[in-house]
């Protein structure tokens, strides 16, 4: 709540508690869409190594698959959920749903989503690689999430001065 409140603050220049006067219906005038200035949008992306990120990709697949993503996707179909349905074009589920006819061996299922997954995060990074403005920050193992997020708020502070 308190970071909402100061992003709110910082962005219009009004508490929060100005904000919610106006939704009780005080006498406070609403300002004018042109009144309120905002920063630009700060865009931030996160490049990887494309040998680390496969090694990734494939850790977490394996991941996936020995903690449930075979059993939810064996729970879906005994419910009556069709295999061409919406919630099985995600990635892997149409492999695991081979696997669970039959058509594919356990031994194919996991190097098959690495590489669906390989391709699709190729594909990502062709696609914002044309998009302008991105800010890229490499990042290496061992990930630290929170490091990360210093580096974006900071990179983020400074580009809105």
């Amino acid at each position: 709540r308190i970071v909402r409140a100061l992003e709110v603050y910082q962005l219009t220049g009004k508490p929060l508690s100005w904000w919610h006067q106006l939704e009780q219906g005080s006498e406070i005038s609403r300002p004018s869409i042109h009144s309120v200035t905002t920063p630009s949008p700060c865009l931030i992306g996160l490049r990887w190594d494309r040998r680390q990120l496969a090694t990734r990709i494939t850790a977490r697949t394996h991941w996936m698959l020995t903690h449930g993503m075979i059993e939810e996707t064996n729970a879906l179909l005994d419910e009556g959920v069709p295999p061409e349905a919406p919630v099985f074009e995600g990635l892997g589920y149409r492999h695991i749903v081979a696997y669970l006819h039959g058509t594919l061996t356990r031994e194919a299922l996991e190097p098959l989503i690495v590489r669906d997954t390989v391709q699709y995060a190729k594909r990502q990074m062709t696609w914002f690689r044309k998009e302008p403005g991105i800010r890229w920050l490499d990042v290496q193992e061992p990930f630290d999430a929170h490091a990360m997020a210093q580096r974006c708020l900071e990179l983020g502070k400074r580009s809105w001065g």
